[in-house]
């Protein structure tokens, strides 16, 4: 009588935990105005934690598709059997070496106890410096669903709103409310306690974005596109959103071997950091860590000890942040 009278309270409380993932229609939206907690979250920074600029849409993260990335403990799908996932972005051109070509800026699995099941979103960086949007559901080694059509192509430098909607079986794929693809894939809840998510990087961390993150939205329902949360768009360039007041120029000579020279200028005193790092977005030098008043500086790299290949030099004074590409050749 005890056996049969706990199973039935096992599988009344499977029940109620089932009808209320069907039956959650919450969302959750985070701004990004801060980098070191978002949604009440604690931020981790994957290498590093990107920078705040203003835009015309507001306060939005910038990720220099370098080192800059956010891992978040939390799910933010929980159980829910149907979702929408939405993100207003601004992605810049890239590079189109190793895997700077494709950038993951959402990437959301469990990676302690299933990393097979997973959801993320990326780019797909294109010659002309367009890009595609890639979508991609994985509940089981056998069940995925890889989204990209790579007819319809977008602008980079430029806001859009990208969107995810599954509900009962079926993924559709949204870029600025104008939907892209659909497909079939059966879709399983990532747990919701060890549950992650990334943001500018996959979790591992690789496949830097470069752009601007200003919210990122997830509804436990299956919206329409009249219930985006479309921003305002527009084509004009956005007035004081890259900060200018500060500047890095070219390294000269480039390619070089084994010395180059970087300047770079700054309008007002700040803690100036200068360092160098490899294609896979590791640090491998620190040419200038100091307080630096307003002037034109130079820092001379000698990579005598480096092998031929690209690198890229990362300035950050303030809340200003930039990058050069540099290519070594012995």
């Amino acid at each position: 009588m005890i056996k049969k009278c706990f199973l039935l309270f096992v599988l009344n409380s499977i029940f109620f935990s089932l009808l209320l993932a069907q039956t959650d229609t919450s969302s959750v939206t985070w701004i990004f105005d801060r980098v070191d907690t978002i949604g009440g979250y604690v931020s981790t920074p994957l290498n590093e934690l990107p920078v705040i600029i203003e835009t015309s849409q507001g306060k939005a993260a910038y990720f220099d598709g370098i080192n800059d990335g956010i891992l978040l403990h939390c799910n933010p799908i929980g159980t829910a059997t149907k979702f929408t996932l939405e993100v207003v972005f601004k992605p810049d051109s890239s590079d189109l070496t190793g895997d700077k070509g494709q950038p993951r800026f959402i990437h959301i699995c469990d990676s302690v106890n299933n990393n097979n099941r997973r959801v993320t979103m990326e780019t797909r960086i294109l010659q002309d410096q367009r890009w595609i949007l890639d979508t991609y559901i994985k509940a089981s080694i056998s069940m995925f669903l890889t989204q990209i059509d790579s007819t319809k192509t977008h602008t980079s430098g430029e806001w859009h709103h990208a969107a995810i909607v599954y509900s009962e079986g079926v993924m559709k794929q949204y870029v600025d409310g104008a939907e892209q693809i659909s497909g079939s894939v059966t879709y399983q809840p990532i747990d919701s306690a060890s549950g992650k998510i990334s943001i500018g990087a996959r979790q591992d961390p690789r496949y830097w974005f470069k752009g601007a993150i200003r919210m990122i939205k997830v509804s436990k329902r299956a919206l329409t596109p009249t219930e985006f949360s479309l921003p305002t768009i527009t084509k004009v360039q956005d007035v004081g959103e890259y900060p200018i007041i500060n500047h890095l120029l070219q390294n000269y000579p480039n390619p070089f071997n084994p010395n180059t020279n970087i300047t770079f200028i700054i309008k007002k005193e700040s803690l100036v950091t200068l360092k160098v790092y490899n294609v896979l977005g590791r640090e491998i030098t620190t040419l200038v860590n100091e307080i630096k008043s307003a002037g034109t500086y130079a820092a001379t790299w000698n990579a005598l000890a480096f092998n031929s290949g690209v690198y890229f030099c990362k300035m950050r004074a303030g809340v200003f942040s930039s990058t050069l590409k540099m290519v070594l050749t012995k």
